[in-house]
C-alpha cells in the first residue's frame, strides 16, 4: 500500500518548474526498488534553500516547518507539505551528526518511479545507517551488492566523516 502519488507529483512538478532538483527517498525509494511493500508517507530531499522551495510551492500548496535537530539530525530545514491532505516530508540539505562530524546526504537523482525522481540508494544506505534504521540500511546494502553501486556516488559518501563500521559497509559494495 502506498499513499496517493498525485499530490507528490504536483509538488515535484512545482519544484522542477522552479529549477529545483528534488528526489524521492525513504520508504518511497525502497518501494520503488521493490524492497518493501508499503510506504507510510513520502520523503523528498533537495539541496535548494528553503526560500527557493517556499517560492516554488507558492501560497496554494500548504507547508509548515518541522523540527530538524531531533535524533541527531543536522538537516538545515525540514518541512511538512500537505497538498490535498497528503503527507510529504521534505528534508532541505539533509544531514546528520556522526562521531566524526556532520555527514551530508546530497540529492542525487538515479531514476524515476511513476514520473517521480528517485534518490540514490547509495546515499540512503548510509543515511539509514546513521539515523539508526539498520533493517532498511541492510535492504539497501544487499541491493547494492547485488545490482552494483555507482562508484562516483560511493566516492562522495566515502569522502564524508563516516564511522568505521559504516565505511566498511560502503566499501563492501563500492
Amino acid at each position: 500500500m502506498i499513499p496517493p502519488i498525485e499530490p507528490l507529483r504536483l509538488v515535484v512538478e512545482r519544484l522542477t518548474s522552479a529549477g529545483i532538483q528534488a528526489a524521492l527517498g525513504g520508504s518511497g525509494l525502497l518501494y520503488s526498488l521493490g524492497l518493501v511493500e508499503a510506504v507510510r508517507d513520502w520523503d523528498l530531499t533537495t539541496d535548494a534553500a528553503l526560500a527557493e522551495v517556499a517560492g516554488a510551492l507558492k501560497a496554494d500548496i500548504p507547508w509548515a516547518p518541522s523540527p530538524t535537530g531531533d535524533q541527531g539530525y543536522a538537516t538545515v530545514n525540514r518541512i511538512n507539505i500537505t497538498p490535498s491532505g497528503a503527507d510529504i516530508d521534505m528534508m532541505i540539505r539533509f544531514a546528520v551528526h556522526s562521531e566524526g562530524g556532520v555527514v551530508t546526504f546530497p540529492t542525487i537523482v538515479t531514476g524515476h518511479f511513476r514520473g517521480i525522481p528517485v534518490g540514490s540508494p547509495e546515499v540512503w544506505a548510509v543515511a539509514y545507517e546513521l539515523i539508526g534504521r539498520p533493517a532498511k540500511a541492510t535492504l539497501l546494502h544487499d541491493y547494492l551488492r547485488r545490482k552494483g553501486a555507482q562508484s562516483d556516488v560511493a566516492a562522495k559518501m566515502l569522502a564524508q566523516p563516516l564511522p568505521e563500521a559504516v565505511r566498511r559497509a560502503v566499501l563492501a559494495w563500492a
